[in-house]
């Protein structure tokens, strides 16, 4: 700036000194005010050191000689100094009109008012207004509009993207200077801050920045101002030291939208500090991120979230909110539009974030928990990512939610590691790692997860396991020396009611589980093996269907033997199937079984008439009911089944005995269909259709046979039972039976090993083709060296064909089951 012209300082010498006069005159006597006018006003101010601190230039200006009279200004320019003798303007004031106050150092206006920064680091527009040279204070009352140049808002910090200049509205707005070698802005009144695509609004807004001359005060003379758009030159820079907005804050870039009661702003590293119930939320894929801190780094789109403080001595939170893992499935829009005003919340004791166009996802630490609807989890460390948007949300600087958003950024991935803990729809599963998949409404578990149902009273293990999120089904996948594994509730035992109850173990390459209200179905692939408290197989495939229970076990670790009893209804073992029972302690098999298929019902009552009734309180015995393959694809043509060995039965009456070799071997049973029914005193077993009987010494064919086995008791009660001895064998239709050169024919057979005889009835015939004899009777008595004929049988006349048994509780409607079975109340 050039120095003031001696015309205009001799102007202002001489209203000075005429003004001093008139004070003067004034003390003596009351003089007529005299009114002076004029144009190209000016009029200094100087601080207590002599130097210059204002001067107020007008086009035209009017006044009276009283004391400290004001002047009336138009076309007023109003400089203020740094002060000292370089004579540097810090702040230029223009308004169209404005009074001075010439003792008071005071300056005001109704009308428009522009200030302006040196090197126009700050511009301000605003009406009603008044500047203080006193205090140093500047008020603009109404309709403020200020700029921050790009220069201001500068950091020393290198920043990503360029400085941009930064505006504010608001109603009001003080301007205090030289607070401790700063320029304070305070903002009152529907504040907006727009800094490039970043929009701030709140109540209050201070503004603390570098009183700008103070950089260079070697500049002296600014030249005069020619309008609001020109500033003084060659002046240092007042840069922005911080911004603080409070009450009602509400920060939006993009699809960003940060609320608090505080935050600091710092253009020019692009930061915000929010405090006072902070909260980030994504508007696209409505997420909410809250803590007691939140720092948001808007170049690199980064948030990192302070704890919520829980008490004195407790470990702070911080809280994360998404849709409801349901809504992903439950529509195809996005999650917000959905009606449902439930939520899934995500906690722990620091979170880091990245909410940017193109990654979403945040990171969160310690003590991690996730609470939604259909499940819980706890863990060590969570990491959340989110489709990223594919369209940029509306430009326009409001922050209204209602704005029009793009249906875009959904949560669609949730790891979690260390410890992790899921809870759902009565199932607690463990595991090192877990994947939520919300849109598939799948999680993948890994290391070494163990899973406990306890609906089903099961225990599942794994190398892997797949979830779905609506608890209906479960995936298990193995690997050699780690395979599916299922322990369920002990079948109940054969032998007698006392011991520890033994689980049900069933082990596989894969498993896969679907839950439904009232059951549940295991179905295994894969090298199936199966071993219980006195069964034991091996299959292909097997189906495990349990009835549900809501009794739950005491502890979700507890093992299956210790969980309610009785909830097995029903086993399907398919392709290449072999079952051995063998009870407690006992060196012999009740039975060993092949076939194609074969389906266990742990439990079924068994009625041996019609006169029979569930009123009579008939045993619990398990029921087997084996099925062959026509191709041999799957297993045995015709289902095959070991039975104890007849004894070494003998019944050849003339000629040598036949050979003793393979007499205590067991005895081989085939036919078209077959039935095993167990108890704790013995065992029945049903054959029907193209009978054929090995019994090592001697073999036989029927149409339908019933064997039945004893298990002795021992005479101490409290231990189990021997192993099961056949005691003897009912054979009917078509009945034959060849024992070395001796063949007997008859229509019923009964036939007594331990006692070493056989009862033939109904037109029965014995003939030996060593010998030639032959003998024909309505009924014949075989044993060893005798013959004999009865003039009664011996054999039940009761039909095998009325046996029927009646399943346990519990039917499988909802569940696969083959066609040509019933559930219960099946006869034969």
């Amino acid at each position: 700036m050039s120095k003031l012209s001696l015309a205009a300082s001799i102007r202002a010498l001489a209203l000075a000194t005429a003004m001093l006069a008139l004070g003067s005159a004034g003390r003596a006597a009351t003089p007529t005010l005299a009114s002076f006018s004029g144009n190209n006003f000016e009029y200094p101010g100087f601080g207590t050191d002599g130097y210059k601190t204002w001067d107020v230039h007008g086009d035209q200006f009017t006044t009276t000689s009283a004391d400290n009279a004001p002047v009336e200004i138009k076309g007023m320019k109003l400089h203020l100094y740094v002060g000292g003798p370089s004579l540097a303007v810090e702040t230029v004031i223009e308004s169209p009109q404005a009074t001075v106050l010439k003792g008071q150092n005071e300056a005001h206006g109704p009308d428009a008012l522009d200030i302006i920064g040196s090197n126009s680091t700050y511009l301000v527009h605003g009406f009603d207004w008044t500047w203080d040279g006193t205090s140093q204070v500047i008020q603009v009352r109404r309709e403020v509009y200020v700029t921050f140049s790009a220069v201001a808002t500068a950091s020393a910090k290198p920043s990503a993207k360029p400085s941009q200049p930064v505006t504010i509205n608001s109603h009001a707005l003080e301007i205090h200077q030289n607070e401790n070698g700063l320029n304070r802005f305070l903002f009152t009144g529907n504040v907006v801050v727009t800094d490039g695509d970043c929009y701030t609004t709140c109540d209050t807004l201070e503004v603390l920045a570098d009183r700008s001359a103070a950089a260079n005060p070697n500049v002296t003379n600014p030249p005069p101002v020619k309008n609001a758009g020109s500033a003084p030159a060659g002046l240092g820079l007042g840069r922005i030291e911080r911004i603080v907005a409070t009450h009602n804050v509400v920060t939006r870039q993009g699809d960003v939208e940060a609320r608090s009661e505080t935050a600091e702003l710092s253009p020019g590293d692009q930061r915000v500090i929010m405090s006072g119930s902070p909260q980030v939320r994504t508007l696209s894929s409505d997420a909410l991120v809250e803590g007691g801190r939140i720092l948001w780094r808007r170049d690199s789109e980064e948030v990192d979230v302070d704890p919520i403080l829980e008490g004195s001595n407790g470990a702070g939170r911080v809280r994360v909110t998404v849709p409801e893992l349901e809504s992903y499935q439950s529509t195809a829009e996005h999650p917000a539009a959905s009606n449902s005003a439930t939520k899934m919340v995500i906690t722990g004791e620091s979170l880091h974030g990245q909410l940017g166009a193109t990654k979403r996802r945040f990171d969160i630490e310690k003590s991690v928990r996730v609470e939604d609807p259909s499940l819980n989890v706890t863990a060590d460390h969570l990491d959340a990512e989110f489709d990223p948007p594919t369209s940029e949300p509306p430009a326009a600087p409001g922050l209204s939610a209602a704005a029009a958003v793009p249906q875009v950024g959904r949560l669609n991935h949730v790891m979690t590691n260390g410890s992790v803990k899921i809870e759902q729809f009565n199932r607690t599963t463990t595991t090192q790692q877990a994947e939520i998949f919300p849109a598939e409404g799948k999680i993948l578990l890994a290391g070494a997860p163990h899973m406990v149902d306890s609906l089903s009273h099961a225990t599942i293990d794994g190398k892997k396991i797949e979830l779905s999120t609506d608890g209906r089904k479960a995936l298990v996948t193995g690997e050699p020396g780690e395979p599916a594994k299922l322990v369920l509730a002990s079948l109940p035992g054969l032998t007698d009611t006392f011991g520890s109850n033994v689980p049900t173990t069933v082990v596989g390459d894969s498993m896969t589980m679907l839950r439904e209200e009232d059951n549940s179905n295991f179905t295994f692939q894969g090298r199936v093996h199966i071993t219980a408290r006195d069964l034991e197989a091996t299959c292909g495939i097997l189906d495990a269907y349990t009835h549900n229970s809501p009794v739950a076990p005491a502890s979700t670790n507890a093992p299956a033997a210790d969980m309610q009893l009785g909830e097995v209804q029903k086993l399907v073992a398919r392709n290449f199937v072999e079952i051995t029972q063998r009870r407690a302690n006992a060196s012999q098999s009740d039975y060993v079984a092949h076939a194609a298929r074969a389906e266990i019902y742990p439990q079924a009552a068994m009625f041996d008439d019609a006169s029979d009734t569930p009123d009579k309180a008939p045993p619990q015995r398990r029921f087997v009911e084996l099925f062959g393959d026509p191709t041999g694809a799957e297993g045995p043509v015709r289902p095959e089944v070991e039975v104890p060995p007849m004894q070494d039965l003998n019944v050849t009456v003339d000629g040598p005995s036949p050979k003793p070799s393979t007499a205590s071997g067991p005895t081989r049973i085939t036919s078209d269909n077959q039935w095993l029914i167990t108890g704790p005193t013995g065992s029945i077993y049903y054959f029907e259709d193209n009978v054929r009987i090995d019994g090592g010494s001697f073999q036989a064919t029927c149409d339908r046979m019933r064997a039945e086995g004893s298990a002795p008791q021992n005479a101490d009660s409290t231990k189990p039972a021997g192993p099961v001895v056949l005691e003897r064998v009912i054979a009917e239709s078509n009945v034959r039976i060849t024992q070395g050169t001796q063949v007997s024919t008859a229509g019923k057979a009964l036939i007594l090993p331990h006692e070493q005889k056989v009862e033939l009835s109904e037109n029965a015939t014995v003939v030996d083709s060593a010998t030639g004899r032959r003998m024909e009777n309505a009924n014949i008595e075989l044993s060893k060296g005798e013959v004999s004929a009865t003039s009664a049988s011996a054999v039940p006349e009761k039909p095998l064909t009325r046996l029927h048994f009646t399943l346990p509780p519990g039917t499988f409607d909802n569940v696969a089951k083959p066609a040509n079975k019933a559930s219960a109340g099946t006869s034969h």
